[in-house]
């Protein structure tokens, strides 16, 4: 999927902003195809589209959220 590959390129390379552009084009998709790119995007099933938009969404913040704590320790997380 198109929309799949955008999502995943600006998890590696862009902050919040241009994550929710892509977002709100995801969000005019029909609730198939959300729930299909959820699946793929965050390895969960969702049994709604919003089960499914927050998925997705979630998944996005874990990484900013992983990135902005790896920057204050030093690039390394616990565990």
């Amino acid at each position: 999927m198109n929309r799949l590959r955008e999502l995943e390129n600006l998890l590696a390379t862009k902050g919040t902003e241009a994550f929710w552009d892509v977002f709100e084009k995801v969000r005019a998709l029909k609730a198939a195809d959300v729930k299909a790119l959820a699946r793929e995007f965050s390895g969960k099933r969702a049994s709604s589209k919003i089960e499914a938009l927050s998925l997705i969404w979630a998944r996005h913040k874990n990484i900013v959220d992983a990135k902005r704590a790896a920057g204050t320790t030093g690039r390394r997380l616990a565990g």
